[in-house]
């Protein structure tokens, strides 16, 4: 009777542990953070958002010219000088006293030689339609007039020698005249329109500035290899070539990279302005 009641309680005892050790385990299961894969990022219940994990920007289509633009495809640009650390100013360059052309510019027997390392080619300047254009290329290509460098300090020296190309676009406009190789540089002053001068782009190879909007033409400059109407009324013309056109149709077809830049450099090496007597 003794063992009985000893094997009954031992029973007793053993369930009485078994039900203890349960309890015991789940209460320390439930007390486990959840799995990693589990957890709840930061943000993820409508608090703080992560930030987006970094990416790769990509750079706009290539976009064909605007006549309320610079020629070169650069929305959101500054205007030429305004992200130099300085402001560009309005000026008239037909004034200007250095230039040696000056009482030749209506005679239209001016002419510019681009020297550049795919080769040659010649323009003819428009004095007579464009004398402000004319007379502001003029002190500027042979160094006659004075600039502002992106230090802030102004200088006289020929200012084309030196550049690139910096971009093609659609194959059909070369431009050129931007000191930092971008499009968005120039002289640190501004000259006033000559649109309406009997200039067209209804045929190819006609110089023109560019510009970012009316009046705010710098150092800049275009020329198109194919007839480009739309054009028209938005871009003061002051040249057509009249040598060299094939150097040019063979720049406008250089390969370039997605921002139209040529994927080689091309450089204008020199830029000579002479008379020719007629």
């Amino acid at each position: 009777m003794v063992k009985a009641h000893k094997k009954v309680s031992y029973i007793v005892c053993l369930m009485i542990l078994i039900s203890l050790t349960g309890v015991s385990i789940a209460y320390g299961q439930n007390d486990l953070p959840p799995p990693p894969s589990e957890l709840i990022p930061d943000g993820a219940d409508g608090g703080d958002q992560l930030p987006p994990p970094p990416g790769e920007e990509v750079p706009p289509p290539p976009g064909d010219v605007d006549n309320s633009q610079l020629p070169p495809p650069n929305p959101g640009s500054p205007s030429p000088g305004t992200s130099n650390g300085f402001k560009p100013k309005k000026e008239t360059a037909y004034r200007d006293a250095d230039n040696p052309f000056l009482g030749s510019l209506s005679d239209n027997n001016i002419h510019a030689q681009f020297v550049t390392n795919k080769g040659r080619f010649s323009v003819v300047l428009k004095g007579r339609e464009a004398p402000i254009a004319v007379s502001n290329f003029i002190g500027l290509a042979m160094g006659t007039k004075v600039f502002t460098e992106i230090s802030g300090r102004k200088v006289r020296r020929p200012f084309y020698d030196g550049l690139t190309i910096h971009q093609v676009t659609g194959k059909s406009t070369i431009h050129f005249g931007c000191p930092f190789g971008n499009g968005t540089g120039g002289p640190g002053f501004q000259i006033e329109d000559e649109v309406e001068n009997g200039l067209s782009f209804d045929r190819a190879y006609m110089l023109a500035y560019a510009n970012y909007g009316p009046n705010t033409n710098g150092s800049q400059l275009f020329i198109n290899v194919v007839p480009r109407p739309d054009l028209n009324n938005g871009f003061t013309i002051f040249g057509e070539v009249i040598e060299g056109q094939e150097v040019l149709n063979k720049i406008a077809n250089v390969d370039v990279d997605a921002l139209q830049r040529p994927m080689k450099p091309i450089i204008i090496e020199k830029v000579e302005v002479y008379k020719v007597d007629k």
